[in-house]
């Protein structure tokens, strides 16, 4: 009896601690995700498409990284649906810390507006099309960061989670906010001229 009961509660023991262990090894969600939408980015290719310069109240070295399950084509800058082949979706991602640093993994706040920032904080801007859908970042005081952690370099893995307020753009330029997310990971791909 006393054997059993020991083999029992080992038993038990045992199935708690992989129950517990699951979730360590579940692989991360690699999506995005709109006010009645969400798009896997399993398949997605990450792309850094710029680096440059930016001079406002602060200046900023800056990198626009591009995520889209297409090719990005040569001389193009990424920003539209049809800079891809074979796409269904972009989101451009650009992110700028004070000169004289290269952005790395970091929080990046949100701003439509770098103008705006004087402090030298990182700065973030979110932009993307899908279907007949375009995401902008909003004019708001709801600044959220977009959070980079990993390597930024070509080569190196960069994991992008943002949780905030984005707003679709219509055509006219009018922007609708809403609630977004967006949770990938992948190799950083070198497309600057």
């Amino acid at each position: 009896m006393k054997n059993f009961l020991s083999s029992t509660l080992f038993l038990a023991f045992s199935i708690l601690i992989l129950i517990s262990c699951k979730d360590d090894d579940a692989e991360p969600k690699l999506e995005f995700q709109t006010d009645n939408k969400t798009i896997s980015l399993k398949e997605a290719k990450l792309y850094l498409r710029v680096q440059g310069g930016y001079e406002g109240a602060v200046n900023y070295t800056y990198r626009d990284y591009m995520i889209s399950d297409g090719e990005l084509l040569p001389d193009k800058n990424g920003f539209s649906l049809d800079h891809y082949s074979n796409a269904t979706y972009f989101i451009a991602l650009e992110v700028a810390s004070a000169n004289p640093n290269l952005p790395m993994a970091g929080d990046y706040t949100l701003h439509r507006f770098w103008d705006n920032v004087t402090d030298g904080s990182n700065l973030s801007y979110i932009f993307g099309g899908f279907e007949d859908k375009t995401v902008d970042t909003p004019d708001s005081g709801t600044k959220s960061p977009l959070i980079i952690k990993g390597g930024l370099e070509p080569g190196q893995t960069m994991t992008i989670d943002f949780d905030g307020e984005i707003a679709y753009r219509s055509a006219s330029g009018a922007l609708t906010p809403f609630n977004g997310k967006l949770n990938f990971t992948g190799v950083v791909i070198d497309k600057r001229d």
